[in-house]
C-alpha cells in the first residue's frame, strides 16, 4: 500500500506516525484501518464516534521534556490496549517531526526491549525527516524509570 506522506508504518507494527492532516483526513485514516489515535498536542479529535482518542497535551518544547516522561506510561497503556485487541494506532502531532516521533520511539524501547537508539532508527526508517529533539533524553529518562520500576516489581 502507498501511503501519503503525510503517515508512516513503522515496519512490523500496527502503529503509524503522522501529522495532523493525516488525522483528520478520514480516507487516510480508513486507508490505514486506524482504530485508535494519540492525539500529542495537535488540535481536536475528529472522529470521536468511530476512533478511540488519547489526547496528551506536549508542547514541542524543552520545557515540556518532564511532562512527557510523566505521560509517558499512560501513553504506552492506551496504545498497548489498541495493539493487544490487533488495533491500528497513529500517533500525530502537528507536523509529525519531533513529539509524535519520540512518543512512539519511547513505545518502541518499552514495549519490544529496544535500546533508545534502536528504536529511533525504527522511527527514522518509516519517517526519514523524524527527530527526537529535545524529547530524546526524555526517552532515555523515561526508559531509565521504567527499567528501574519494572525491577523493582520483579523483586517484590
Amino acid at each position: 500500500m502507498v501511503l501519503p506522506k503525510c503517515i508512516s508504518r513503522i515496519d512490523g507494527t500496527n502503529i503509524y506516525i503522522g501529522n495532523a492532516y493525516a488525522a483528520k483526513t478520514k480516507s487516510i485514516l480508513e486507508q490505514c484501518g486506524i482504530t485508535a489515535i494519540v492525539n500529542v498536542g495537535a488540535g481536536k479529535c475528529q472522529y470521536p464516534e468511530s476512533i478511540s482518542y488519547l489526547k496528551v497535551s506536549l508542547k514541542d518544547s524543552p520545557d515540556d521534556t518532564t511532562r512527557f516522561i510523566d505521560l509517558m506510561p499512560r501513553v504506552c497503556i492506551f496504545i498497548d490496549m489498541h495493539i493487544a485487541t490487533r488495533g491500528v494506532v497513529l500517533v500525530h502531532c502537528r507536523g509529525g517531526i519531533s513529539r509524535s516521533p519520540a512518543v512512539v520511539a519511547a513505545y518502541l524501547a518499552y514495549s519490544q526491549g529496544l535500546s533508545v537508539q534502536e528504536a529511533f532508527g525504527n522511527v527514522r526508517q518509516a519517517r526519514p525527516t523524524a527527530r527526537g529533539g529535545h524529547f530524546e533524553g526524555a526517552v532515555e529518562v523515561f526508559m531509565k524509570r521504567h527499567l528501574t520500576q519494572g525491577a523493582s516489581r520483579r523483586r517484590e
